[in-house]
C-alpha cells in the first residue's frame, strides 16, 4: 500500500483549497459587474451567494486544515464499527500447535494463512508475535507487522492499534527509538483505520519514546 508523500499531501490540500475558492471568486467577480451596471438587484442576490460561497470556502479550509475537524468527520462518517468489522481468520489449529511447543509447523501454517489472507490481523499478530518471543527475531517480526500494514484493508479493526505499538517495542529492542517513532507518526496519517482516541494514543506513545531519547 502506497503513502502520499507530506509534501504531495499539502499540494493536493492546496488545490482543492483553490477549486473551493472558484465560486466565491466568480461571485466577487459578479457583484463588481452589477455595481458598476448599478443593478441592485443583482447585488442584493450576490450578496446571499456570497455568503453562501464564504460558508463553503470556510469549511472546506476547515476540513484541510483543522486536523481534528478532519479526523472527526472522517471517524463520524467512516467508522461504523458493526458494519466494518472484518471476520477473523480461523486459528484455533495454530494456537494448538503452539501450546504444544510444535513451533515450526505453527511457523509454517501461519505464513500459509497469512499468503491467502494478507489483510488478517489476526495471523499478522500471532505471527508477529512467534517470531518475537519464541524465534526470538525483532526483526523477522517487524517485518511481518510492516508486510501486514502495506496489505491491510484500510477499515477500522480492533487489532490494528495492538499491532502498531507491538511493532514499536519491537524498534525498542532493536534500539531504534527513532524508527519506532516515525512509524507511530506515519500509522497517525493512515485514513479509517484507527478511531480518533487511538491515535492520541499512537501520538502520545511516540511522544514518549521522543522525551526519553533526551
Amino acid at each position: 500500500m502506497k503513502y502520499l508523500s507530506d509534501t504531495q499531501i499539502k499540494i493536493l490540500k492546496f488545490c482543492t483549497l483553490l477549486l473551493s475558492a472558484a465560486p466565491l471568486i466568480w461571485v466577487i467577480c459578479d457583484i463588481f459587474d452589477n455595481f458598476h451596471a448599478k443593478s441592485q438587484i443583482g447585488v442584493v442576490g450576490d450578496g446571499f451567494l456570497l455568503v453562501f460561497a464564504l460558508y463553503l470556502f470556510g469549511i472546506t479550509g476547515s476540513l484541510l486544515y483543522s486536523g481534528g475537524m478532519a479526523r472527526s468527520l472522517t471517524d463520524f462518517l467512516f467508522y461504523p464499527r458493526h458494519y466494518l468489522k472484518i471476520p477473523p481468520v480461523i486459528t484455533t489449529r495454530q494456537k494448538g500447535l503452539i501450546a504444544a511447543k510444535k513451533y515450526q509447523l505453527a511457523e509454517k501454517e501461519l505464513i500459509e494463512l497469512r499468503a491467502e489472507h494478507p489483510y488478517s490481523p489476526d495471523v499478522a499478530l500471532m505471527l508477529a508475535d512467534l517470531h518475537f518471543e519464541t524465534f526470538l527475531s525483532p526483526e523477522t517480526a517487524i517485518a511481518d507487522i510492516l508486510y501486514y500494514q502495506q496489505h491491510r484493508r484500510l477499515r477500522y479493526h480492533h487489532l490494528n492499534l495492538r499491532i502498531a505499538l507491538r511493532c514499536a517495542d519491537f524498534y525498542m529492542q532493536l534500539g531504534k527509538p527513532q524508527d519506532a517513532v516515525e512509524m507511530l507518526k506515519k500509522e497517525c496519517g493512515v485514513i479509517f483505520v484507527y478511531s480518533n482516541r487511538e491515535r492520541n494514543v499512537l501520538l502520545q506513545r511516540a511522544e514518549a519514546i521522543r522525551e526519553s531519547l533526551n
